[in-house]
């Protein structure tokens, strides 16, 4: 791999036995450009050159859109008011309490629980309606009773949330926004 820089693209350049062409990857931690092993350091340039309007605009897409001290602060918020809701969701269920609780920024969940009774959720969630955190809460929740999605598992979460339907297909619309 090469560090590179042409016009004011910097990337890393990677070259393959099993590239037939020079393919372009643009990721949050940077860009990367595959290129077969015989091609010329000049044309790998004039490609990525070609794609910079393309380069700049998916780097813009791929930015975090707060800062951290923000996401820091969201986090926290988000912290307390799903401990909040532990709280008040946790006595309709039973006595099981979770072990841990984590506030973590997941790229595909928006919570989870493991084994041993930990549970993370995504601080995204602070952005959300109150009644879709609800739904994550309880979802997690019942996962201590319940470590599958069996009917079983679905008639405690509505026994909780009636309208958990509701708020699941919200996030799933609009997590991209959040």
């Amino acid at each position: 791999m090469m560090q590179r820089k042409t016009g004011d693209i910097v990337y890393s350049l990677i070259h393959s036995t099993s590239s037939s062409k020079v393919s372009i990857h643009v990721e949050d931690k940077g860009v990367r450009v595959y290129a077969p092993r015989q091609a010329r350091l000049r044309e790998v340039d004039r490609i990525v050159l070609e794609a910079r309007d393309w380069i700049l605009t998916e780097q813009e897409r791929l930015k975090p859109s707060v800062s951290r001290e923000d996401k820091a602060s969201l986090s926290q918020q988000a912290k307390d008011r799903i401990c909040e809701r532990i709280e008040y969701f946790a006595p309709m269920l039973g006595n099981a309490r979770p072990n841990r609780i984590t506030i973590r920024e997941q790229k595909t969940r928006w919570g989870s629980c493991s084994r041993k009774g930990n549970l993370n959720f995504n601080w995204k969630l602070i952005k959300a309606p109150g009644e879709a955190l609800d739904y994550v809460v309880i979802h997690e929740l019942c996962h201590l009773y319940e470590f599958n999605h069996s009917p079983r598992f679905w008639q405690m979460v509505a026994k909780i949330q009636p309208d958990y339907k509701v708020w699941k297909a919200w996030l799933a619309q609009y997590a991209q926004k959040l």
